[in-house]
């Protein structure tokens, strides 16, 4: 079972396995605080991915853990000035995928933004002239990226 969990490093997927499924909805609900212990890393669509397998665990609500900032600094609002084409690829793992940029006007700035993934279908649905809210992006060498833990939204 894939859930998207954040701290004030970022987001990225937790992959619980066994038994471990089974406190997601009782003791795992949104905005529950968890504690991975003796998880390890992997490498998925290009995104790092955190297992909890055999040998590690999951602490619930932990006394030690550090307080989480919520900051308004990963939320964009821009209005969408250009789209361009949705190009196709396959990815690291032999996986079919999709990345698509996009433009948005931010205040009085242009930016560029690529986006990852199921995202590419989320923009094609959205006309120029509107005004979106980006939530949960991240920055590679200064660029903005949209991806699995990302958000788009119109802003009604």
């Amino acid at each position: 079972m894939n859930l998207s969990i954040k701290d004030n490093t970022g987001c990225c997927t937790l992959v619980l396995w066994d038994d471990d499924m089974d406190l997601v909805g009782d003791a795992i609900q949104i905005g529950t605080m968890v504690k991975v212990v003796n998880g390890y890393t992997k490498r998925r669509n290009n995104e790092i991915e955190i297992n909890v397998g055999k040998w590690g665990s999951i602490e619930i609500e932990p006394e030690d853990a550090p307080k989480i900032v919520e900051k308004d600094e990963n939320l964009i609002e821009g209005t969408l000035i250009k789209k361009e084409p949705t190009r196709a690829f396959f990815n690291d793992d032999g996986e079919f995928d999709f990345v698509r940029d996009i433009w948005l006007k931010i205040s009085e700035e242009t930016k560029k933004i690529t986006v990852w993934g199921e995202h590419t279908k989320t923009i094609q649905s959205i006309n120029v002239g509107e005004t979106i809210l980006i939530r949960d992006f991240y920055k590679k060498n200064g660029d903005i990226h949209v991806n699995s833990h990302s958000t788009i939204t119109t802003k009604s």
